[in-house]
């Protein structure tokens, strides 16, 4: 099975523009797990969509802990299977 993680980490407004590649996802890869991670505070706005499997929410806080605001830290923990 096929999973998709949609990461959606600035503010409101994005994670609103970003709900429409939920459904997009599931469209094209109907058999796929399709999961959304958001900045913690936002995950109401997309944790009933029925296309989505795992709502989780992101702690900036740690993230900058443990990276040192660094996106790329955070990029190269991710494994993008095509």
């Amino acid at each position: 099975m096929k999973k998709i993680l949609i990461i959606q980490t600035a503010f409101i407004g994005d994670v609103i523009l970003a709900t429409s590649l939920i459904k997009a996802c599931k469209a094209a890869f109907p058999e796929a797990q399709v999961d959304f991670l958001l900045r913690k505070g936002n995950e109401s706005l997309v944790e009933n969509n029925p296309h989505i499997c795992w709502c989780l929410d992101f702690n900036t806080h740690l993230y900058e802990f443990v990276s040192g605001g660094s996106d790329s830290v955070w990029a190269d923990n991710f494994l993008v299977d095509h």
